[in-house]
């Protein structure tokens, strides 16, 4: 074997079977400090010990909702370590040659083509939690940053007690007409999902509700329903507040009634309704949301909220007629 590339992999298992429920089968082997895992990384360094007989790389994804960079690439030499933007399903189907994730294979399978910069680093700084130093890299430069790389400094920014400095920086910089603060909110959520650090979540849904202040000022329908939703749900998952996660629900559904009708305002709508109990017209705004044709990584991120959602609100029944509904549970491996 001359070259192994681990994209998103769980080496060291994970610490909450939650997001999880269809790999039921697997879930068990998986855990932290399992058999399966314990044996896993002893065989690998009796095995393979610390000179590696072949080409090595280990990709952590900056928005991997399911496996932490603390199981994808934390066991392995920092030298070996690398991430690349997306999710967990976006950094093994990279849309074209510019993707990182397709620079990075190509550069380990042939030697060429260029992987390491000041922006990979910074990215694998924040990852590997050396936010100072992706500081350090970024923060001279910002105004000359893409926007993944904005996000990548905000996100250090605000690790390192700068929240201001990054929303400052982010309103500047308006990237790609999304609302910043919520590419940022986003960032952490995501973060929160698989770290469960108190500070991320807490700092999420502040960005949220500032967002959704800024959004309703304009007024933004389309970027109103987007944030609303989002405090909505982290009301529930973080707050266990489920008045406070109604209260955020009606309002999405409100500014949904006042956009355009797509992908993402069909899936709100169901979002919303399912937190506000009525999961018939829940299962019918899917249903329109499906019908408008999304794309595949459409289709599996309003799967995966959805199934967290109805599993947040204890609808086993809506959430079987979700597996029906998109076909079964997308792959995530």
């Amino acid at each position: 074997m001359s070259h192994v590339l681990l994209f998103g992999t769980p080496s060291n298992g994970l610490e909450k079977a939650s997001p999880f429920h269809f790999w039921k089968r697997q879930v068990r082997d998986m855990a932290i400090g399992s058999q399966f895992i314990t044996k896993l990384r002893s065989d690998w360094t009796t095995t393979i010990g610390p000179t590696f007989p072949f080409t090595f790389v280990t990709v952590a994804g900056d928005r991997d909702e399911f496996v932490p960079r603390t199981s994808s690439i934390e066991p392995f030499p920092e030298s070996c370590r690398r991430v690349a933007y997306g999710n967990h399903l976006e950094i093994v189907k990279p849309p074209d040659v510019e993707h990182l994730g397709y620079k990075i294979a190509l550069k380990a399978l042939t030697g060429q083509g260029i992987v390491a910069g000041a922006m990979d680093s910074a990215r694998l700084a924040v990852e590997s939690r050396h936010f100072q130093e992706a500081v350090d890299t970024l923060w001279p430069n910002r105004a000359d940053l893409d926007d993944k790389s904005l996000v990548t400094l905000a996100l250090a920014l605000e690790s390192v007690g700068r929240q201001g400095d990054a929303i400052d920086m982010l309103m500047k910089a308006n990237p790609s007409g999304t609302d910043p603060i919520g590419v940022l909110a986003g960032r952490l959520k995501r973060r929160w999902l698989v770290e469960r650090k108190r500070s991320d979540a807490e700092q999420a849904l502040s960005l949220y509700g500032q967002a959704l202040a800024r959004a309703e000022a304009k007024p933004d329908a389309a970027q109103a329903y987007y944030h609303a939703i989002n405090c909505a749900f982290m009301e529930l998952a973080y707050g266990s507040d489920a008045t406070a996660c109604r209260t955020y629900a009606q309002r999405a559904l409100t500014y949904c009634a006042q956009a355009s009708d797509d992908i993402w305002r069909r899936a709100t709508e169901g979002e919303a309704n399912l937190y506000m109990g009525s999961t018939a017209a829940a299962a019918d705004a899917y249903r329109r949301a499906l019908a408008l044709n999304p794309e595949p990584w459409q289709a599996t991120s309003i799967y995966q909220q959805a199934f967290r959602a109805a599993d947040l609100v204890g609808e086993e029944g809506l959430a079987a007629q979700l597996k029906a509904m998109f076909g079964g549970a997308p792959a995530t491996t």
